[in-house]
């Protein structure tokens, strides 16, 4: 005789996507030595320039200044501007690759309701004036939508609180990259030691205005990163299995 009995079948409450995130790891250790490099190099730059600037008061009040110190601090300014170039290009090139896999990570989470998507994530960063704004609201998602589910029950997915990491990240690398492009402008159109002056001041700005955002970005990264990793270890202890008939 067959036995139409069927033993409970034991299924996932909470059933993790067969994506798998991917958090952490050799893509964020990167990203961070970068970060730290860039940071050696504004200093760097900084230095130099500060250098450069007394020179060239000194040149503007009449003081003796010869070809050889002109030179020597106009080479080496000209070498800490493109090690500089290098570094922003890396450190831009890493950090999109890492926020487009943080975003990826909340459709490997299995979260629905998402208002971007990952191929956004990455071109928005390219479109002018939307990058102004628009990168920040991404990963602003990002950091509301890995957040304990107590929380999000609490207030609602799109109500959580945001880091303050996160926004002072963002207000420091626009401001440093806003400043830096006026002084870049300025220092094309400098047609004396007066306006050159200026903008190499102007420069000196947003060199430290990177490097405190470029301190920010670092404590983003890890925060984000450990903030997916608790998320993910959340879905996992969420999903215990129940019976079903």
């Amino acid at each position: 005789m067959n036995n139409i009995y069927q033993a409970p079948k034991a299924v996932d409450a909470n059933p993790i996507p067969a994506i798998s995130p991917k958090i952490g790891g050799a893509l964020s250790q990167a990203l961070v030595l970068i970060f730290i490099f860039a940071i050696i190099s504004d200093i760097s730059s900084l230095f130099v320039g500060f250098k450069y600037s007394i020179l060239l008061f000194d040149a503007n009040a009449g003081k003796a200044v010869s070809d050889s110190e002109y030179t020597n601090i106009e080479d080496l300014f000209s070498l800490a501007i493109v090690f500089q170039s290098i570094m922003v290009i890396l450190c831009s090139i890493v950090f999109i690759i890492w926020f487009h896999r943080a975003y990826k990570n909340l459709i490997a989470f299995g979260l629905e309701r998402l208002s971007y998507s990952p191929g956004w994530s990455i071109g928005y960063w390219f479109i002018p004036i939307v990058n102004l704004f628009r990168p920040y609201q991404v990963a602003k998602e990002i950091w509301q939508r890995c957040a304990p589910e107590k929380e999000i029950k609490l207030l609602g997915e799109n109500f959580t609180e945001v880091s303050n990491i996160v926004s002072w990240w963002w207000a420091f690398f626009l401001f440093s990259t806003i400043t830096g492009r006026v002084s870049n402008k300025l220092m094309e159109r400098s047609e004396d030691i007066d306006s050159f002056l200026t903008a190499l001041n102007i420069s000196m700005i947003a060199d430290f205005l990177f490097i405190i955002g470029a301190v920010f970005a670092i404590s983003f990264v890890k925060a984000l990163d450990q903030r997916q990793l608790d998320k993910q270890n959340e879905l996992v202890n969420n999903s215990e299995p129940r019976m079903v008939s």
